[in-house]
């Protein structure tokens, strides 16, 4: 996957919020009762699109599971740099700001927000920021053949 090699991550472990066609890894919560990844602990490296709804539950998930030591967690995110959420948990992440509006696989039109990508690592207390044209990697988004 584009992602892992940009970021420098071996491999996905989970993608925390995924259906099975769109997963960036071998396990997935498709946020089903029995298969909730907001209520089910995350280790290795993990990979979270979470559902814009509630999005603040999702960042304090990912957040406490890297500061926890149990997981690094990559969350593609909308760029909300006016909320709460942002500042309380995203400001403690290494922030990649995606120049652009992404598209998704399927999609009839690009996301109609700015988005980032947000790295919390257990290991790292840190604030950075860095800026990709999506245009330059049309296929960071795309499930694995």
């Amino acid at each position: 996957h584009a992602l892992e090699k940009k970021l420098n991550i071996p491999h996905f472990d989970l993608d925390a919020a995924a259906s099975y066609e769109n997963r960036k890894a071998k396990y997935y919560c498709d946020g089903s009762p029995s298969n909730d990844g907001l209520l089910m602990p995350w280790e290795g490296n993990v990979f979270v699109n979470p559902p814009y709804s509630g999005i603040k539950d999702w960042v304090a998930k990912g957040f406490g599971e890297a500061m926890s030591g149990r997981a690094d967690v990559t969350m593609l995110i909308a760029a909300r740099t006016d909320t709460r959420w942002w500042w309380d948990y995203v400001r403690h992440g290494c922030v990649y700001f995606i120049k652009g509006r992404i598209k998704f696989v399927g999609a009839a039109s690009g996301a109609p927000f700015p988005s980032a990508i947000v790295r919390f690592l257990p290991r790292l207390n840190y604030s950075g920021y860095e800026y990709w044209d999506v245009r330059e990697e049309a296929r960071l988004y795309y499930p694995e053949e």
